[in-house]
């Protein structure tokens, strides 16, 4: 894959396309699943981050997993809205 500066939002949908379509979800990808999807992901996401300060987010960015942890959930958010 090309660089994050070179690599269109078209390369990215594609990406994502070809995901959902290697697992057979487009059969569930409506606009109502699609709403929840991305309701439940934001949740999973915002769950991480509950009752931390901004100075403990920012300690916690900093550990690999954590950071890895908040990646996936960001991913999981995108996939649902393409």
């Amino acid at each position: 894959m090309n660089s994050d500066s070179s690599t269109t939002i078209q390369t990215l949908k594609n990406l994502l396309r070809d995901f959902r379509d290697e697992r057979d979800w487009k059969q569930f990808h409506d606009p109502k699943n699609l709403a929840e999807a991305i309701s439940i992901e934001a949740a999973e996401l915002l769950e991480l981050f509950l009752w931390q300060t901004p100075a403990n987010i920012r300690g916690s960015m900093k550990d690999p997993q954590f950071k890895k942890t908040v990646e996936e959930e960001l991913a999981d958010i995108l996939n649902a809205l393409a």
